[in-house]
């Protein structure tokens, strides 16, 4: 009796049938793997011109986790028919792994679903005779249809073209076109293309890592994506019927995950090199990296500038011939982060860029450096974190290159203060604008030795409303304008007016070699001024030299950059100051129509015959303050006086740093001449001690008013005269200053109180000594009416009472001087004998 199965034995039937079925399948294949190997020889060889060796043959059942047949081939090679004349093998693999479709192995076709290549080269080149080795994929034209195989079915669809995988992994791909001048090489690390169809199209979707060596259109120039690690995420489409290639949305994952977007296309032609539509997408990568996917001779001239910020946004257009001996257009838009950069006249921070490059400015031209542009179409910045500025920059000719560029700042003073952190300056209120404007080259703007430019520089500079203090010298500039032009060498001033201290000042002027100052160390700066005022009123202030730092780290502490040019600028200038003042007032010291020539430097100050009308007299000075910065500082001054009021004079000066006599002591009109040297205090005030010089006077009309060491005289002789109120014939003498000391002459003094002869040395140190001469004529009455006249110092006056002023601790003493007279005939014995300092 038949047994009947039950339904559970159908599964179990069915896989023993599908496993009997693939041992089967499995034996034949392995018994028939020659007939397979020889089959799969047979394809490949009747589609290369050349041929295809590999050592060993294995199959194998088990491949990526699934079964299945692989054929693999070890040492493979592609040699094509010329070999032996370039000795370059087109393929050489350590390992081919070979996926096939077994269905059609049983219509006795050989077909590959993917195809993994393991560790070695691929090689591809045109020679420059216009042989290329890979011609061997063409057909040949004796090529006959297998027996039994159908005509066309397997040419139609081709040998390659139904593969829907590949990998290659440590694969090294090298193309070189020796005719065209072309080149591209790379690692294929781990990288795995999937292939598709679409109609009459092939879509390839590349991924994994790789080495990119290069690719170059003119090997002159260098290439692109020299030596650069990323990650292939690419999309291709290939239409075989338009011979165009399209390369998709794409994009290149570079070592530090900064990425290249890419697209475009590539068209081939028949008789001509193909043509290219590139368009690249860069976004937040550094400029190195995207200087390292330019070509060398493109990111050399870019890269000269020394400038690296991080790129914002590029889009960068590669077009053109792919045909031998021509560049390709390139066209560039980019915009920057912000980032320094050191210039030539100082530290630009917060700099951001925006601009155009392209190599194909002329149409007309080819494409190439001569016919090249970049353009920064605005840039914007901080000059050493306080100045804004901004600008357009255009460079032309790559090859000689030419730059027009335009700047400009634009500022409220106000809002610089925070950063310039001054210790010096306070900007109150004003705005400031300059634009600057310069044509000329790029690679050596400047001289080296002379720092003269190389183009030309226009530029203009305009201060409205302006308000700062000069704190350390506590001066207040109000109402600042200022109107001033440039050139490549000089600055010129127009007009500068402004209050100082509520008073009101005019200047005009130029300064010279300002550029070359700017570029080359240990360069003089030389300026011209003229300073007007109908009313320069210094007394609000107290004028104070700028104290020196200590060291260049302190300097560097206190200041910023910006602060040390202004500092250095103050240093180095040297300036010849026309001034004409119509009222002048510092401190006590007033005067009218002042007149004349200053030369101001780092280290001195220089009066040039200045002239001025001051205490009801002329004043003409002359002379110098060397060692400004120094302490103390030394003064040198030549001057004369013409009929001035000596109150004022002293009052002015500030009785000349002593109290013996004042200002409220002295009346009469005073006349001089002389020759003074002295130190100075940080505020420019004599320093007591240091006066060294003479002084020719003359007096006329003087009185001395409750004068002390006068009316000490009292204490001996002529107690019932006018001692508070003296009148005075006119005295002329000399005066000789040694530093606390003064030396006179002898004078004979003719006075309402008495007539007297006095010499010797008058001190500030404790160290007076001066004889007096009283003749007993003063014996006489003296009215109110009793005529002055002028005495001879050489005069012998007869009998005289002598008195000897001198320093006993801490006042002077008059006393009788009974030797007073021997010691005056042996003075002038050795005068006479040729020492005329003997009298004294």
């Amino acid at each position: 009796m038949k047994r009947k199965l039950r339904p559970h034995h159908y599964p179990l039937g069915l896989i023993a049938l599908g496993i009997l079925t693939t041992a089967g399948l499995m034996g034949g294949i392995y018994l028939y793997r020659d007939r397979i190997f020889k089959q799969f020889q047979r394809e490949i060889s009747a589609r290369i011109r050349g041929t295809f060796l590999a050592d060993n043959f294995h199959v194998l059942f088990w491949e990526d986790g699934s079964p299945g047949l692989t054929l693999l081939l070890q040492n493979v090679r592609l040699e094509d028919d010329s070999l032996k004349h370039h000795h370059q093998d087109f393929l050489k693999l350590k390992e081919v792994r070979i996926r096939l479709d077994l269905m059609r192995l049983f219509k006795k076709q050989v077909r590959m679903t993917s195809l993994r290549l393991v560790e070695g080269n691929l090689t591809a080149f045109r020679q420059a005779n216009g042989y290329a080795n890979w011609s061997l994929f063409e057909r040949d034209t004796a090529y006959r249809p297998q027996p039994g195989e159908a005509s066309g079915s397997t040419a139609k669809s081709g040998f390659l073209v139904e593969i829907e995988k590949i990998k290659l992994e440590n694969v090294q791909v090298r193309f070189v076109d020796s005719l065209h001048h072309k080149w591209y090489g790379g690692l294929f690390r781990k990288v795995e293309c999937r292939i598709s169809r679409d109609q009459q199209a092939l879509l390839g979707h590349i991924t994994g890592p790789m080495h990119l060596d290069g690719l170059a259109f003119n090997p002159k120039k260098g290439s692109f994506g020299t030596n650069q690690e990323t990650d292939l995420h690419l999309r291709v489409r290939l239409d075989t019927t338009a011979r165009l290639l399209t390369l998709e949305p794409s994009r290149l994952v570079f070592a530090r995950k900064d990425t290249l977007r890419a697209n475009g296309t590539f068209q081939f032609h028949v008789r001509r090199p193909p043509d290219m539509n590139l368009y690249l997408h860069l976004q937040r990568m550094p400029l190195p990296t995207a200087l390292g996917l330019m070509n060398r001779h493109l990111a050399t001239t870019i890269g000269k500038f020394g400038l690296f910020p991080k790129v914002r946004k590029a889009d960068i257009r590669i077009s053109g011939s792919t045909g031998p001996g021509r560049e390709p257009n390139i066209d560039l838009t980019f915009s920057t982060d912000p980032t320094k950069y050191n210039s030539l006249v100082g530290e630009l921070s917060a700099l951001t860029l925006k601009g155009h490059f392209t190599n194909h400015l002329d149409p007309k031209r080819e494409p190439g450096d001569p016919n090249s542009r970049l353009l920064f179409e605005q840039y914007s910045a901080e000059w050493e974190e306080t100045i804004p500025v901004s600008g357009r920059l255009v460079i032309h000719n790559l090859d000689q290159s030419r730059a027009f560029l335009t700047t400009r700042v634009d500022a409220d003073l106000a809002r610089m203060n925070e950063n310039l952190n001054a210790t010096h300056y306070l900007l109150e209120k004003g705005h400031i604008r300059m634009d600057a404007y310069y044509r000329g080259g790029v690679n050596a703007i400047f001289d080296k030795k002379t720092g003269n430019l190389s183009g030309l520089l226009a530029g203009t500079l305009r201060v409205q409303d302006g308000s700062f203090r000069y704190l350390t010298r506590k001066l207040h500039f109000e109402k600042l304008n200022i109107e001033a032009d440039f050139d490549a060498r000089d600055l010129y001033v127009r007009s500068i007016s402004a209050q100082i201290n509520k008073s009101p000042v005019y200047v005009h002027g130029h300064i010279r070699k300002l550029i070359p100052f700017l570029t080359v160390p240990n360069t003089r700066l030389y300026a011209q001024a003229a300073i007007t005022s109908p009313n320069l009123n210094f007394n609000a202030s107290k004028i104070l030299p700028r104290p020196a730092l200590k060291s260049a780290n302190m300097r560097k502490k206190a200041r910023k950059e910006l602060i040390t040019k202004i500092d250095r600028i103050l240093d180095h200038l040297e300036t010849d100051i026309s001034v004409k003042l119509d009222r002048f007032q510092y401190r006590h010291f007033a005067a009218t129509q002042v007149r004349g020539q200053l030369g101001l430097s780092a280290r001195k100050l220089e009066i040039k015959n200045l002239k001025m009308n001051a205490f009801k007299g002329d004043f003409d000075f002359s002379g110098q303050i060397d060692y400004l910065h120094d302490h103390p500082a030394r003064m040198s001054v030549a001057c004369r006086l013409q009929n001035t009021d000596i109150r004022q004079l002293f009052y002015a000066f500030d009785d000349f740093q002593q109290t013996t006599i004042t200002h409220k002591n002295i009346n009469g009109i005073w006349s001089s001449e002389g020759k003074i040297e002295a130190q100075l205090n940080r505020d420019y005030t004599p320093l007591p001690g240091t006066f060294y010089g003479y002084l020719n006077f003359r007096l006329k009309n003087g009185e001395l008013i409750q004068f002390e060491p006068l009316k000490r005289l009292q204490r001996f002789i002529f107690k019932n005269r006018d001692f508070d109120n003296v009148r005075f014939a006119p005295l002329a003498s000399q005066f000789r200053f040694r530093g606390r000391e003064i030396e006179m002459d002898r004078m004979g003094i003719e006075s309402s109180a008495l007539t007297l002869y006095v010499g010797g040395t008058y001190s500030f140190a404790k160290k007076t000594d001066l004889f007096v001469q009283i003749p007993l004529k003063n014996l006489r009455k003296r009215g109110k009416d009793y005529e002055l006249v002028e005495l001879d110092a050489k005069e012998i006056p007869g009998w005289t009472l002598n008195l000897r002023a001198r320093d006993e601790g801490d006042e002077v003493r008059i006393r009788l001087d009974i030797g007073q007279r021997a010691r005056q005939r042996k003075a002038r014995r050795q005068q006479a004998e040729g020492d005329p300092g003997a009298l004294k």
